[in-house]
């Protein structure tokens, strides 16, 4: 039996300057989390299991001068 545990922090500052009607400035903070389980019960066969998320800041401006959420992902393995 073998586990693999990993993550990752990220920190994504995001900065339009001169759009109509304000500038714009956010800052985003996110933890993403991996985890794998393999499980060999004979040599012959490994089973495998994984956990894991992603990031992505996104940059795109709303009319009122905010910015978009970051796009989130989850993969299952």
């Amino acid at each position: 039996l073998k586990l693999l545990l990993g993550g990752r922090f990220d920190i994504a500052n995001q900065r339009i300057v001169n759009t109509y009607p304000t500038d714009a400035s956010a800052q985003q903070t996110v933890f993403s989390p991996r985890v794998g389980l393999v499980y060999q019960p004979i040599p012959a066969i490994s089973l495998y299991a994984a956990y894991g998320r992603s990031f992505r800041p996104l940059i795109n401006v709303f009319d009122g001068g905010t910015l978009s959420k970051p796009e989130r992902g989850t993969l299952y393995e």
